[in-house]
């Protein structure tokens, strides 16, 4: 028998590493597109958060305007 003929792996051990290198390559691509998509979403976060800081601080000041205009108009007379 020469080197070349001889396999330190049998066949079913050859199919068992070739169908974990697959799923380690797929676990790696799956990975890699949690990682993006994670990343969306932080930049979808931080957009809303402004919006948000935005839309609160424009209903605060219509807010104070409906005050101010409360204020000025006459009163009632019971």
């Amino acid at each position: 028998m020469t080197e070349r003929d001889f396999c330190p792996y049998s066949l079913g051990m050859e199919a068992e590493l070739a169908a974990l290198e697959r799923k380690l390559t797929d676990l790696l691509r799956h990975f890699g597109d949690l990682r993006a998509e994670n990343i969306d979403l932080r930049l979808q976060i931080n957009s809303l958060r402004k919006e948000h800081e935005r839309v609160t601080r424009r209903m605060n000041e219509a807010a104070q305007r409906l005050d101010a205009l409360l204020e000025s108009l006459p009163e009632e007379n019971a």
